[in-house]
C-alpha cells in the first residue's frame, strides 16, 4: 500500500513540476519585461526601495531613490535570473530526465521539492485565511495590490531577494558557517549561502530560528494572523536554503510574490494562473501530508534493533529497519543505496555511517 501511495504521490509531483517549469518561465519572462515597464517612472516621487533589517520587527534604515532604486532592480533581476538558471540546470532538467528513467526511483532533488514546497507554501496560506474568514475576522493586508503597477514591481522583486538575505543568510547561512568553522571543520565560505546537502540539529535550530524572525518582520504590515503562515513558509525557505542553496529559496519567494504581476498584466493570464493556484492549493494538501509525516518521523524517531546488513545482489525491494522511522520497506536507488518506502530516508550500504542525517 505504501508503496501505491508513494507513486501516486510522484506522478503528482511529476505534473505540479511541469506546471511550475512553465510558471517560472513565464515570471521570468514578465520579469525581464519589467526592467522596460518600471524605468520611465524612475523620476516618480514614490520610486522608492526600503532598506531594512529585521530583529525580529523591521527596522527602516533608508531609501534607494531613482536611478539609484532602478540600478538596485537590475541587480534584483540579475541575481533572480540566475537563480532561475541554477534552478533549471541544476534541478529541473536533471528530474525530469531522471524521471523518465526511473519514475518511481525518488532522488533529492531541488527542483522538485521546490515545486511541492511552494504548493504546500499556498496551500497552508490558504487554508488559514479560509478558518480566519469563517470565524468572522477578516485578515489585514498592506495593500500592495492598490499601488501603481511599476510599483508592485519594485517591492515584490525586492521582497523576493532581500527577504532571503536579511532573513535566510543572516540568521541562518551565516550562524551554521560559524559554528562548523569554530569546531574546525573545513568548510567553505561559500556555504554562508547555504547548500549543506544534509541537515542536522544545528541547521535544524537555526531554520527555525529564522522562521520565526521571518515571520515577526510580517507582522507590522500584516498583522498576527500573518505570522502562521509565513513561519510555516520561513521554515521550507529555510530547509530549500540549507539543502540546495539561497537560488532555490529565492525562486520560491519569487513564485509566491511575482505570480500577481502576469496575473495584473492580462486578464486571460489572470483566468489562467488563478485555476492553476486552485490546482496548486489542491495538490499542495497532499504535500502538506507527505512532509508532514516525514517531519514527525524526523523529529520522533523509532530507536529499531541493530541489523546487519548483508549486501545482495540489487532487487526491487528488500526488507530490513530503518534507523530513522523503523519502517520495514526499502527500495532500491541503485546497487549501493536504498530509499526507505516510509520515509524516504537514503541508507549508503557497505559504508560508514554518516553523523549526519539525510532528511527525505
Amino acid at each position: 500500500m505504501g508503496s501505491v501511495l508513494h507513486s501516486i504521490k510522484e506522478i503528482i509531483s511529476f505534473i505540479t513540476a511541469i506546471f511550475i517549469l512553465i510558471a517560472l518561465l513565464l515570471l521570468l519572462g514578465y520579469m525581464g519585461y519589467s526592467l522596460i515597464y518600471v524605468a520611465p517612472y524612475i523620476g516618480e516621487k514614490d520610486f522608492l526601495i526600503p532598506i531594512y533589517i529585521a530583529i525580529p520587527f523591521p527596522i527602516l534604515l533608508f531609501f534607494l531613490q531613482g536611478i539609484t532604486a532602478y540600478a538596485w532592480y537590475v541587480f534584483l533581476a540579475t541575481a533572480i535570473g540566475i537563480s532561475g538558471t541554477l534552478i533549471i540546470l541544476t534541478g529541473a532538467i536533471p528530474y525530469f530526465k531522471d524521471f523518465v528513467r526511473n519514475p518511481f526511483s525518488y532522488k533529492h532533488n531541488s527542483f522538485q521539492e521546490l515545486s511541492e514546497m511552494f504548493t504546500l507554501n499556498i496551500f497552508f496560506s490558504m487554508l488559514v485565511v479560509m478558518l480566519l474568514w469563517l470565524t468572522g475576522y477578516r485578515p489585514q493586508t498592506p495593500g500592495i495590490g492598490e499601488l501603481p503597477l511599476w510599483n508592485q514591481m519594485l517591492q515584490l522583486l525586492h521582497a523576493s531577494v532581500y527577504e532571503e538575505v536579511i532573513t535566510r543568510t543572516i540568521f541562518l547561512g551565516i550562524p551554521v558557517f560559524a559554528i562548523y568553522f569554530l569546531r574546525g571543520e573545513k568548510i567553505s565560505p561559500l556555504k554562508i549561502l547555504g547548500g549543506y546537502g544534509k541537515i542536522t540539529h544545528i541547521e535544524g535550530i537555526f531554520i527555525l530560528v529564522s522562521a520565526s524572525i521571518f515571520a515577526a518582520a510580517h507582522v507590522p504590515a500584516w498583522d498576527v494572523w500573518k505570522i502562521a503562515p509565513t513561519f510555516v513558509g520561513g521554515l521550507l525557505l529555510g530547509y530549500l536554503y540549507i539543502r540546495y542553496g539561497i537560488h532555490a529559496s529565492i525562486m520560491m519567494h519569487f513564485l509566491t510574490d511575482f505570480i500577481s504581476i502576469p496575473m495584473a498584466l492580462s486578464s486571460e493570464l489572470q483566468i489562467v494562473l488563478g485555476l492553476l493556484m486552485i490546482y496548486f492549493a489542491l495538490v499542495g494538501f497532499v504535500f502538506f501530508i507527505s512532509y508532514a509525516i516525514r517531519a514527525y518521523h524526523y523529529i520522533s524517531p523509532k530507536k529499531p534493533e541493530p541489523v546487519k546488513i548483508i549486501k545482495e545482489e540489487p532487487s526491487s525491494w528488500i526488507n530490513m529497519t530503518c534507523p530513522n522511522c523503523g519502517g520495514r520497506v526499502f527500495q532500491y536507488v541503485d546497487e549501493n543505496t536504498l530509499r526507505c518506502v516510509n520515509c524516504g530516508t537514503i541508507i549508503k550500504l557497505n559504508e560508514e555511517k554518516d553523523d549526519r542525517l539525510e532528511l527525505p
